[in-house]
């Protein structure tokens, strides 16, 4: 391994430290370490790696990395309690809720909480008690003024509805009452019986004196995988990795559920992409697909290494390049039309969070949606196939398109 590439020392750090010497890492500049821990605070997994440091045989942190695990700490505590108010105010109306992704994640798999970041909560409530408990967090911590312009209805292709703050606003809540979005590659039967699955096998997770409900092992592995594969293809950064090898090692895996689960949503090819990520001994709930899995039906690891490390400010551009350049003409001129005809909701949220609360408003449509016209130019422009023709960029352009082929329906028959 060479040290000079700080994207294997991030992810080995974060999947596998003993790869590492302690001269390997004592080798590296200060300089060199000041661009690793930017890069590790774009990638959301700055905290982990400084944990990791610190508990290893590498060089002693800067007191700011000290200071701030501090304050991750009392930050993680502050969503303890936000979790926990949510949950009362739910139960006291006997609102059925599950917290989802990170909040289970964070308290009950990783060996310090503070270690996974959590932008929000996450939860799902039944469809028919959807209105009502987005009414008690509505009131309990007040919308979010950047959302105000967002349909409070759910959507036939959506999963949550507009963020809103929790009780004691340190973070927002986004009430789901879809567990995944709807994809051409998942079986829609088997989404449906996941989410009855998920309601019918919970758990109760002890935290704060209460015990806050959550999903079995097997469903929050299938769950991750939907996500981080199907409906992010690897751009959320290297906390998928670090997601499930905590779940694997701190939660027995029933193997005969999960195989169940994958195989009613008909996501048999994700399971060997998702091994490759993880450690050799970290593997085993993958082992029946990996043993199954068809030569060449997995892109390269370092191919897949690349996705999890893209930069934030480009991610949205590789993605809609990489759809760009499998497209028909037909179909690029109806995407860009849909791009260009969003609605005026979509209009008044995008402008909100590009100028700002505080910027007014066009009051005339056609104004608002010429200064929509002219940001969709810009976009379209940086992202056209061509323009991303060399370096890291277009390399990660086509490791997601042969990610998105590995994860086809085609593929998925081929792999049994």
């Amino acid at each position: 391994m060479s040290p000079a590439n700080n994207d294997t020392i991030i992810l080995e750090l974060m999947r596998d430290p003993s790869r590492l010497s302690g001269n390997d890492l004592r080798d590296i500049s200060a300089r060199q370490w000041k661009e690793i821990l930017e890069s590790a605070r774009d990638q959301r997994c700055l905290r982990y790696i400084s944990w990791v440091l610190r508990n290893g045989d590498g060089p002693e942190l800067p007191q700011d990395q000290q200071r701030n695990e501090k304050r991750w700490c009392f930050r993680a505590l502050s969503i303890n309690r936000e979790c926990v108010s949510i949950h009362k105010l739910l139960a006291r109306e006997k609102i059925e809720h599950v917290f989802l992704k990170g909040v289970p994640l964070a308290f009950r798999n990783y060996p310090h909480s503070w270690l996974r970041p959590m932008r929000d909560i996450d939860l799902l409530v039944p469809r028919g008690q959807l209105d009502d408990g987005y009414e008690i967090l509505l009131r309990a911590g007040g919308p979010i003024d950047v959302y105000r312009y967002r349909d409070t209805t759910a959507a036939e292709d959506g999963k949550h509805l507009p963020p809103v703050h929790a009780p004691h606003r340190t973070v927002p809540v986004e009430l789901h009452y879809r567990i995944a979005h709807r994809d051409r590659r998942i079986d829609p039967d088997g989404l449906e019986l996941l989410h009855r699955q998920l309601w019918q096998e919970r758990q109760g997770m002890p935290l704060g004196g209460v015990n806050l409900p959550v999903p079995s092992p097997e469903v929050m592995l299938v769950h991750l995988l939907i996500h981080g594969l199907f409906d992010h293809e690897l751009n959320n950064g290297p906390l998928f990795v670090t997601d499930m090898m905590h779940l694997i090692r701190s939660q027995p895996i029933d193997a005969k559920r999960l195989s169940m689960l994958v195989e009613a949503l008909s996501i048999e090819a994700a399971m060997p992409i998702a091994a490759a990520l993880l450690p050799e001994t970290d593997r085993a709930p993958f082992a029946p697909w990996m043993r199954r899995q068809s030569p060449g039906a997995v892109p390269d690891r370092s191919a897949l290494d690349t996705l999890l490390l893209q930069p934030s400010h480009t991610r949205s551009d590789v993605k809609l390049s990489a759809t760009l350049a499998k497209l028909t003409m037909r179909d690029r001129l109806l995407l860009v039309i849909g791009k260009f005809f969003p609605g005026r909701a979509a209009m008044q949220t995008h402008w909100t969070l590009t100028k700002g609360t505080a910027a007014p408003m066009p009051r005339q449509e056609v104004v608002l949606w010429l200064w929509f016209a002219s940001v969709r130019i810009r976009q379209i422009a940086t992202r056209a196939p061509g323009s991303l023709s060399a370096g890291p960029e277009a390399s990660r352009r086509e490791s997601l398109i042969a990610l998105r082929a590995s994860l086809s329906p085609s593929r998925t028959q081929d792999n049994g």
